[in-house]
């Protein structure tokens, strides 16, 4: 999950917490997190893992100490003292007896459009009929007008190459639940070649029925008749929390989106509890599953 102090400025954020009970708005959508955490431990039977996580603010308080201590041990640079304001990647792990493993790193700043975005139409979505207009001054330049968009993400990054698994995945308890279990999601990366867990890129994983389940750490979305689907939750993925906000927003819908049917730089968006929401863009191999199974 996403620790930044910049959630303090963020409506959206103060009234998920609000609804849950929670006052602390530093972690983003912190309940939902939760929630992931505590299904998991009800579906394995892990009953002490549950007591742990049954209280929101008392979890709350054991990682917030965890923070306090990390950020009390940053060194003071140039008479500032870097971690007060800075973003945190948390993995918080709770065991089949009830214990907290809270490991903290950290992660880029990211702007507060892109952890909740309004919409996640694209500039060709959302552009009126209305064509770019040349410029007076120039003759040849063309002038935006209040309708005209260049596309970019939330935060001015350029969209990150999105393959598709070369192999197919059997969806079972490890890829419907959040565990420490990853390695259907460490084999889809090492085919794609994507070596390091900060690499600014995705492969999505498909399941038997060659049907998308979700991205080896994000959550897609797809644009598909005048809509943005993520696949459902029958496909096999899991349910994660920004695809859950994106849900309760009406940002997209459920649908089937079969991986025959994605086109080379087809845009796309990816969403996850760190880094938020951020474009994509189709990259389609000689080796992926062009073909259904």
């Amino acid at each position: 999950m996403r620790y930044d102090p910049a959630l303090r400025n963020s409506a959206v954020n103060q009234e998920l917490n609000a609804r849950f009970n929670i006052s602390q708005n530093d972690f983003y959508v912190f309940p939902y997190h939760r929630d992931r955490m505590l299904q998991a431990a009800g579906h394995f039977g892990f009953e002490n893992a549950q007591a742990t996580l049954q209280n929101p603010e008392d979890l709350m308080a054991i990682i917030v100490n965890n923070i306090t201590t990390h950020l009390s041990q940053i060194p003071v640079t140039s008479g500032v003292v870097a971690g007060q304001d800075a973003s945190l990647r948390l993995k918080v792990i709770v065991n089949r007896d009830g214990g907290l493993d809270i490991q903290t790193g950290s992660t880029p700043p990211v702007s507060l459009e892109a952890l909740f975005p309004q919409s996640l139409d694209l500039p060709q979505h959302r552009r009126e009929s209305k064509p770019l207009r040349l410029s007076p001054l120039t003759g040849g330049g063309l002038t935006l007008g209040p309708h005209s968009f260049i596309p970019t993400s939330p935060d001015g990054h350029q969209p990150w190459p999105i393959y598709v698994d070369t192999e197919t995945t059997t969806p079972d308890a490890f890829t419907t639940y959040k565990t420490t279990e990853r390695s259907v999601y460490d084999l889809a990366r090492r085919r794609a070649c994507i070596t390091k867990m900060t690499a600014q890129e995705e492969v999505l994983l498909v399941n038997t029925a060659g049907e998308i389940m979700e991205g080896s750490m994000t959550a897609p979305y797809f644009r598909r008749d005048g809509r943005w689907v993520t696949p459902p939750s029958y496909a096999g993925g899991q349910l994660g929390t920004t695809r859950r906000w994106a849900l309760e927003k009406g940002l997209c819908v459920e649908g089937t989106v079969r991986a025959v049917d994605l086109e080379d730089g087809e845009d796309i968006w990816i969403s996850s509890g760190v880094r938020g929401f951020r474009r994509g863009k189709i990259h389609r191999r000689p080796d992926d599953l062009i073909k259904q199974p």
